[in-house]
Protein backbone atom coordinates (compact mmCIF):
# COMPACT_ATOMS: atom_id res chain seq x y z
CA UNK A 1 0.00 0.00 0.00
CA UNK A 2 1.26 3.62 -0.82
CA UNK A 3 0.84 6.51 0.90
CA UNK A 4 1.04 10.05 -0.71
CA UNK A 5 2.22 12.82 0.88
CA UNK A 6 3.26 11.14 4.22
CA UNK A 7 7.42 10.64 4.64
CA UNK A 8 8.19 7.37 6.47
CA UNK A 9 11.30 6.27 8.17
CA UNK A 10 12.79 2.88 7.48
CA UNK A 11 12.29 0.81 10.71
CA UNK A 12 15.45 -1.75 11.38
CA UNK A 13 14.08 -5.16 10.96
CA UNK A 14 15.42 -5.75 14.53
CA UNK A 15 13.99 -3.54 16.61
CA UNK A 16 11.97 -5.67 18.44
CA UNK A 17 15.42 -7.34 19.98
CA UNK A 18 16.41 -3.58 20.97
CA UNK A 19 16.72 -3.14 24.90
CA UNK A 20 13.78 -1.60 26.39
CA UNK A 21 14.96 1.89 27.80
CA UNK A 22 15.08 1.77 31.76
CA UNK A 23 12.24 3.85 33.55
CA UNK A 24 12.88 7.72 34.67
CA UNK A 25 14.79 7.87 37.74
CA UNK A 26 13.46 10.06 40.43
CA UNK A 27 15.61 12.94 41.69
CA UNK A 28 15.41 11.15 45.28
CA UNK A 29 17.31 8.37 43.68
CA UNK A 30 19.79 10.23 41.79
CA UNK A 31 20.77 12.24 44.95
CA UNK A 32 21.21 9.00 47.09
CA UNK A 33 23.76 7.79 43.69
CA UNK A 34 25.51 11.31 44.41
CA UNK A 35 25.83 10.88 48.13
CA UNK A 36 27.27 7.25 47.74
CA UNK A 37 29.46 8.29 45.12
CA UNK A 38 30.92 11.25 47.37
CA UNK A 39 30.67 8.81 50.37
CA UNK A 40 32.91 6.01 48.50
CA UNK A 41 35.67 9.40 47.18
CA UNK A 42 35.77 9.92 50.93
CA UNK A 43 36.25 6.99 52.46
CA UNK A 44 39.69 7.18 53.20
CA UNK A 45 41.53 5.50 56.01
CA UNK A 46 43.40 8.23 57.84
CA UNK A 47 46.82 6.55 59.61
CA UNK A 48 46.68 7.42 63.07
CA UNK A 49 50.96 7.67 64.25
CA UNK A 50 52.37 10.03 66.34
CA UNK A 51 56.47 10.20 66.35
CA UNK A 52 57.93 9.85 68.91
CA UNK A 53 62.06 9.17 67.98
CA UNK A 54 64.49 9.97 66.10
CA UNK A 55 67.83 7.61 66.09
CA UNK A 56 70.51 9.07 64.81
CA UNK A 57 73.21 6.81 62.74
CA UNK A 58 75.73 6.96 65.60
CA UNK A 59 74.10 5.39 68.64
CA UNK A 60 73.60 1.32 69.73
CA UNK A 61 70.12 0.97 70.21
CA UNK A 62 70.70 -2.26 72.21
CA UNK A 63 67.83 -3.94 74.54
CA UNK A 64 69.32 -1.86 77.77
CA UNK A 65 68.01 1.04 75.69
CA UNK A 66 64.83 -0.23 74.08
CA UNK A 67 64.08 -1.02 77.94
CA UNK A 68 63.38 2.56 78.88
CA UNK A 69 62.64 3.69 75.23
CA UNK A 70 59.83 1.44 74.83
CA UNK A 71 57.90 3.05 77.88
CA UNK A 72 57.00 6.16 75.11
CA UNK A 73 54.78 3.99 73.65
CA UNK A 74 51.34 4.10 75.13
CA UNK A 75 49.83 0.77 75.97
CA UNK A 76 47.09 1.20 73.63
CA UNK A 77 49.05 1.41 70.82
CA UNK A 78 48.73 -1.44 68.46
CA UNK A 79 51.80 -0.92 66.01
CA UNK A 80 55.02 1.20 65.26
CA UNK A 81 56.16 2.41 61.50
CA UNK A 82 59.31 2.91 61.14
CA UNK A 83 61.09 4.87 57.97
CA UNK A 84 64.36 4.98 56.94
CA UNK A 85 65.13 6.89 54.09
CA UNK A 86 62.17 6.12 51.39
CA UNK A 87 61.42 2.93 53.50
CA UNK A 88 58.53 2.23 55.56
CA UNK A 89 58.14 -0.81 57.59
CA UNK A 90 55.59 -1.63 60.33
CA UNK A 91 55.68 -4.37 63.26
CA UNK A 92 53.87 -4.98 66.06
CA UNK A 93 54.34 -7.70 68.77
CA UNK A 94 53.35 -11.11 68.27
CA UNK A 95 49.55 -12.29 69.92
CA UNK A 96 50.04 -11.80 73.84
CA UNK A 97 53.07 -9.71 73.31
CA UNK A 98 53.49 -6.45 74.56
CA UNK A 99 55.63 -3.23 72.44
CA UNK A 100 58.25 -3.41 75.40
CA UNK A 101 58.64 -7.58 74.34
CA UNK A 102 59.37 -7.00 71.17
CA UNK A 103 61.15 -3.92 70.96
CA UNK A 104 63.81 -5.52 73.25
CA UNK A 105 63.46 -8.73 71.04
CA UNK A 106 64.60 -10.05 67.48
CA UNK A 107 61.96 -12.89 67.30
CA UNK A 108 58.49 -11.54 68.95
CA UNK A 109 57.20 -9.35 66.05
CA UNK A 110 54.98 -9.61 62.69
CA UNK A 111 55.74 -7.42 59.88
CA UNK A 112 53.58 -5.24 57.35
CA UNK A 113 54.54 -3.11 54.48
CA UNK A 114 51.00 -1.00 54.78
CA UNK A 115 49.99 -1.68 58.80
CA UNK A 116 46.85 -3.47 57.31
CA UNK A 117 48.03 -6.79 55.99
CA UNK A 118 50.23 -8.61 58.68
CA UNK A 119 53.05 -11.84 57.81
CA UNK A 120 55.13 -13.42 60.17
CA UNK A 121 58.02 -13.47 59.62
CA UNK A 122 60.62 -16.02 59.26
CA UNK A 123 62.71 -15.53 62.37
CA UNK A 124 66.91 -14.55 62.51
CA UNK A 125 69.51 -17.18 63.82
CA UNK A 126 70.87 -16.84 67.15
CA UNK A 127 73.95 -15.70 64.99
CA UNK A 128 72.10 -12.53 63.91
CA UNK A 129 72.85 -8.97 65.76
CA UNK A 130 69.56 -7.34 64.96
CA UNK A 131 66.55 -6.69 66.79
CA UNK A 132 63.21 -6.60 64.03
CA UNK A 133 64.24 -7.90 60.53
CA UNK A 134 63.63 -11.34 59.44
CA UNK A 135 66.50 -14.03 58.42
CA UNK A 136 68.06 -13.05 55.50
CA UNK A 137 66.37 -13.56 52.03
CA UNK A 138 63.02 -13.89 53.23
CA UNK A 139 61.65 -10.50 51.71
CA UNK A 140 62.89 -12.53 48.88
CA UNK A 141 60.49 -15.48 48.57
CA UNK A 142 57.49 -13.53 47.79
CA UNK A 143 56.40 -11.93 50.83
CA UNK A 144 56.41 -8.38 48.86
CA UNK A 145 56.87 -8.74 44.96
CA UNK A 146 57.56 -5.02 44.66
CA UNK A 147 60.06 -5.12 47.47
CA UNK A 148 63.51 -5.93 46.00
CA UNK A 149 65.61 -6.26 50.14
CA UNK A 150 66.09 -9.18 51.42
CA UNK A 151 64.83 -8.11 54.97
CA UNK A 152 62.51 -5.26 56.61
CA UNK A 153 64.48 -3.11 58.63
CA UNK A 154 65.81 -3.79 62.40
CA UNK A 155 65.46 -1.14 64.84
CA UNK A 156 68.49 -2.01 67.00
CA UNK A 157 70.86 -4.88 67.91
CA UNK A 158 70.98 -7.45 70.70
CA UNK A 159 73.34 -7.31 73.68
CA UNK A 160 77.08 -7.23 73.15
CA UNK A 161 76.58 -5.75 69.53
CA UNK A 162 78.49 -2.66 68.84
CA UNK A 163 76.45 -2.34 65.45
CA UNK A 164 74.81 1.53 65.50
CA UNK A 165 71.76 3.00 64.43
CA UNK A 166 69.19 0.86 62.07
CA UNK A 167 69.83 -1.48 59.04
CA UNK A 168 69.62 -2.50 56.13
CA UNK A 169 68.13 -0.31 53.44
CA UNK A 170 66.81 3.66 52.75
CA UNK A 171 65.11 2.57 49.59
CA UNK A 172 63.73 -0.31 48.44
CA UNK A 173 66.48 -1.57 45.64
CA UNK A 174 68.86 -4.52 46.78
CA UNK A 175 71.66 -2.53 46.84
CA UNK A 176 73.69 -0.36 50.02
CA UNK A 177 72.49 -2.54 52.16
CA UNK A 178 74.34 -1.34 55.69
CA UNK A 179 74.12 -0.44 59.50
CA UNK A 180 74.03 3.33 60.89
CA UNK A 181 71.09 4.19 59.45
CA UNK A 182 69.20 6.91 61.09
CA UNK A 183 65.47 6.43 60.97
CA UNK A 184 62.28 7.52 62.54
CA UNK A 185 59.75 6.01 64.85
CA UNK A 186 56.07 6.36 65.13
CA UNK A 187 53.70 4.37 67.79
CA UNK A 188 50.01 4.27 66.16
CA UNK A 189 46.51 2.75 66.63
CA UNK A 190 45.65 5.34 69.31
CA UNK A 191 44.67 9.12 68.57
CA UNK A 192 47.62 10.99 67.20
CA UNK A 193 49.22 13.02 69.94
CA UNK A 194 51.38 15.90 70.19
CA UNK A 195 54.31 13.43 71.89
CA UNK A 196 57.97 14.90 72.30
CA UNK A 197 60.41 13.45 69.92
CA UNK A 198 63.66 12.41 71.10
CA UNK A 199 66.78 11.49 69.88
CA UNK A 200 69.19 9.10 71.78
CA UNK A 201 72.24 10.89 72.81
CA UNK A 202 74.54 9.08 75.25
CA UNK A 203 74.38 6.33 77.82
CA UNK A 204 76.60 6.55 80.97
CA UNK A 205 77.14 3.88 83.17
CA UNK A 206 77.31 3.51 86.76
CA UNK A 207 80.97 3.13 86.95
CA UNK A 208 81.53 6.20 84.63
CA UNK A 209 82.24 10.09 86.15
CA UNK A 210 79.74 12.18 84.33
CA UNK A 211 81.19 15.13 85.73
CA UNK A 212 80.79 18.69 84.83
CA UNK A 213 84.24 17.93 82.22
CA UNK A 214 82.44 15.42 80.64
CA UNK A 215 78.61 16.86 80.35
CA UNK A 216 81.10 20.29 79.08
CA UNK A 217 81.72 18.19 75.79
CA UNK A 218 79.11 15.96 76.11
CA UNK A 219 76.67 18.96 75.51
CA UNK A 220 77.68 20.40 71.96
CA UNK A 221 75.76 17.52 70.57
CA UNK A 222 72.28 19.28 71.38
CA UNK A 223 71.34 20.82 69.02
CA UNK A 224 70.41 24.86 69.80
CA UNK A 225 66.57 23.87 69.21
CA UNK A 226 66.32 21.77 71.66
CA UNK A 227 63.43 22.55 74.60
CA UNK A 228 64.28 20.07 77.16
CA UNK A 229 66.29 16.35 77.66
CA UNK A 230 64.64 13.14 79.11
CA UNK A 231 66.81 11.32 81.71
CA UNK A 232 66.21 7.39 81.72
CA UNK A 233 67.23 5.84 84.64
CA UNK A 234 65.82 1.99 85.54
CA UNK A 235 62.32 2.42 85.10
CA UNK A 236 62.26 6.30 86.35
CA UNK A 237 62.21 9.03 83.83
CA UNK A 238 62.90 12.84 84.60
CA UNK A 239 62.63 15.48 82.15
CA UNK A 240 64.86 18.57 81.93
CA UNK A 241 65.00 22.08 80.86
CA UNK A 242 67.18 25.15 81.44
CA UNK A 243 65.88 27.93 83.45
CA UNK A 244 65.76 31.01 81.26
CA UNK A 245 67.56 34.56 82.07
CA UNK A 246 66.91 37.84 81.16
CA UNK A 247 69.77 37.35 78.42
CA UNK A 248 68.52 34.07 76.92
CA UNK A 249 70.12 30.40 77.47
CA UNK A 250 71.07 27.35 75.45
CA UNK A 251 70.26 24.08 76.14
CA UNK A 252 73.41 23.03 75.41
CA UNK A 253 74.92 25.55 78.12
CA UNK A 254 72.59 24.09 81.26
CA UNK A 255 73.23 20.38 80.48
CA UNK A 256 75.05 19.51 83.33
CA UNK A 257 73.77 16.16 84.98
CA UNK A 258 74.55 13.92 87.71
CA UNK A 259 75.01 10.72 86.38
CA UNK A 260 73.28 7.62 88.09
CA UNK A 261 73.43 3.45 88.15
CA UNK A 262 72.88 3.68 84.15
CA UNK A 263 71.61 6.98 82.52
CA UNK A 264 70.34 7.11 79.17
CA UNK A 265 69.87 10.78 77.94
CA UNK A 266 68.21 11.70 75.18
CA UNK A 267 67.24 15.03 73.51
CA UNK A 268 64.70 16.20 71.81
CA UNK A 269 64.82 16.17 67.51
CA UNK A 270 62.17 18.41 66.81
CA UNK A 271 60.85 20.94 69.10
CA UNK A 272 61.04 25.08 69.99
CA UNK A 273 64.16 26.98 70.78
CA UNK A 274 65.12 26.90 74.36
CA UNK A 275 65.39 30.81 74.43
CA UNK A 276 63.58 33.43 76.15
Amino acid sequence: MALRGVALARIDPRWWKAPTAPPPTSKHAETAKVSRTIDAVFDVQTEMCTPFLHMPSDFVANPEYWKDECKSVPKQATHIKMTVGDVTDYFKPKAGRSMCDMLVSADQHMWSSDGVAWKAVAMVSASTVGLGGSADGWLNNGANATDKRDTPSFWGVRAGAVQKGGCCHSDYKTVGKAWAKPYEMEYCGVPVALAPICTPLVTVAGSSSADTAFWAQTCKQIPLTTSFIKVAMGSSVDYYRPQPTRHGVTCSQRATITSGARTVLTSPHRSTPCMV
